[in-house]
C-alpha cells in the first residue's frame, strides 16, 4: 500500500506563521541576506545566470534559493549549476508568530517549507539514508515556549514516475497537458494506483508527473509513524499494483 498526503492545511496547528530570519522591510531577513550575498559575494559569471533585462538578478537569485526549500522543488532557474543547496543559502532561524509548544512531527513553516521533529527525522534517515536533505533550524517564537524537540527543514529529494493511469479509478484524476491532477477527495485518492516495480524500496517521494501536490509515503514509513504516535497531517491509502 502507498499513502498519499495532499498539501498540508495552512489554517490549523499543522502550520506555523512567521518569517525566516525575521522581518526586514517588505521581505524576510532570509531573502534580504540572499540578495546581499548576490550583490557582494557572487562572481559576475554566477550573477549572469540570474540577471534579466531589468537588472533584477538579486531578486531572482533569492526566489530561486527559496524554491530549493519549498514543498515541490520547481526552481526559477533551470541551470543545473544552480540546483545544489549551498551552505550560505540555508536559513539560520525561523521567527515564529504562533504557538510552538505543541508543534506536530510534520508541519509547514510559512513559505511553504516542510518542518519535521527529531523522531520523524530519525525515521526518514534510517529508512532512506542520504536521500533527503534535513537542515537544523532554530525556531524563535515571539511569545511562549519553543518546540519541545529540535526542528529540521525537510527537502524531499526523490522524484519517481510510478503513477498508473490505466489502473487508477476513473474520476480519481484528470490530465492537464502532460501533467496529472488528482482528486483530493479521500474516496478518490484510494483509487489512485502506483506501480510497485517503480517505487519498490522507496519510502518518501513525489511523483514526477503530478501537477497537483501529492506527497507519497511507503507503508513501512507510515507504520513507523503510527507506531511511534507521531502526529502528521491527514493522509490516505492508495493502490499498489
Amino acid at each position: 500500500m502507498v499513502w498519499g498526503m495532499n498539501h498540508p492545511p495552512v489554517s490549523n496547528d499543522f502550520y506555523l506563521a512567521g518569517e525566516f530570519e525575521g522581518r526586514k522591510g517588505v521581505s524576510s531577513g532570509w531573502r534580504e541576506r540572499l540578495q546581499q550575498h548576490f550583490e557582494e559575494e557572487m562572481s559576475a559569471q554566477d550573477q549572469a545566470i540570474f540577471q534579466d533585462d531589468h537588472n533584477n538578478g538579486a531578486h531572482w537569485y533569492a526566489c530561486h534559493v527559496v524554491k530549493k526549500f519549498s514543498l515541490r522543488r520547481r526552481l526559477t532557474i533551470e541551470d543545473p549549476s544552480a540546483a545544489a543547496i549551498l551552505s550560505h543559502e540555508v536559513p539560520t532561524y525561523f521567527h515564529a508568530k504562533g504557538n510552538c509548544s505543541k508543534f506536530p512531527s510534520l508541519a509547514l513553516f510559512a513559505g511553504p517549507v516542510f518542518s519535521v521533529d527529531e523522531p520523524l527525522k530519525a525515521f526518514i534517515e534510517w529508512l532512506e539514508p542520504g536521500v533527503h536533505r534535513l537542515f537544523p533550524i532554530d525556531v524563535r517564537p515571539i511569545r511562549g515556549a519553543p518546540p519541545p524537540t529540535p526542528r529540521y527543514i525537510l527537502v524531499v529529494e526523490q522524484e519517481l514516475d510510478s503513477f498508473s493511469e490505466e489502473l487508477s479509478n476513473k474520476g480519481s484524476f484528470r490530465k492537464d497537458g502532460d501533467k496529472i491532477r488528482h482528486s483530493e477527495k479521500p474516496k478518490d485518492m484510494r483509487g489512485l494506483a502506483f506501480r510497485r516495480a517503480d517505487f519498490a524500496g522507496s519510502h518518501l517521494w513525489h511523483e514526477r508527473r503530478m501537477g497537483s501536490f501529492l506527497l507519497c509515503m511507503s507503508d513501512r514509513l507510515q507504520a513507523e509513524i503510527v507506531d511511534a504516535g507521531l502526529r502528521i497531517p491527514r493522509h490516505f491509502p492508495m493502490k499498489e499494483v
